[in-house]
């Protein structure tokens, strides 16, 4: 997923901390045993066939190398392990009027459930893994589901192009 720098002010204890978290390498793992949850809706009507899908994943983990920059002191040997929890896609798929299928609706909700790891020699920058755990969640939600949907979105639309014989979108 690249590199991804987030910068945080925040108080600890009676003090002012500007913290720098750089992530590199990041990987994100899983996806692979995603199933439907829940019934499809499904709909038809003049003519167009609609349908609303739910997938879910509960084996989603990210990992990456961090570098901890807390004022003048970098910390550049730490392991973030992160597992995700459950995650869930929508997505609604249509065949209009003309017979062209489409990917009308996609939305990954926000991941719940994350558990943050990190590892290393952080006796140092304990009181810190609490800000740092936050940060990584909320920055995490935004980046992963956008780089998900890039990624996820064209194979339905390849997927559904397969399945009506190779139509366009």
């Amino acid at each position: 997923m690249g590199e991804h720098i987030v910068t945080v002010k925040e108080r600890i204890g009676f003090l002012d901390v500007k913290i720098k978290i750089d992530l590199h390498k990041t990987v994100l793992t899983g996806l692979a045993r995603a199933s439907r949850v829940g019934d499809a809706k499904v709909t038809n009507k003049d003519g167009s066939f609609n349908a609303k899908l739910q997938l879910g994943d509960s084996n989603v983990k990210a990992n990456s190398d961090m570098t901890l920059m807390v004022s003048q002191l970098i910390h550049p040997d730490l392991k973030l392990e992160a597992d995700i929890g459950h995650m869930t896609i929508t997505f609604g798929t249509a065949i209009g009027t003309d017979g062209k299928p489409d990917v009308n609706e996609f939305n990954i909700d926000e991941l719940t459930d994350t558990k943050v790891h990190i590892h290393g020699q952080i006796s140092l920058f304990d009181p810190l893994i609490d800000v740092v755990a936050t940060e990584f969640i909320k920055y995490f939600n935004t980046v992963a589901r956008d780089v998900l949907t890039q990624v996820i979105k064209p194979l339905l639309q390849d997927e559904m192009k397969k399945m009506m014989g190779g139509g366009s979108f």
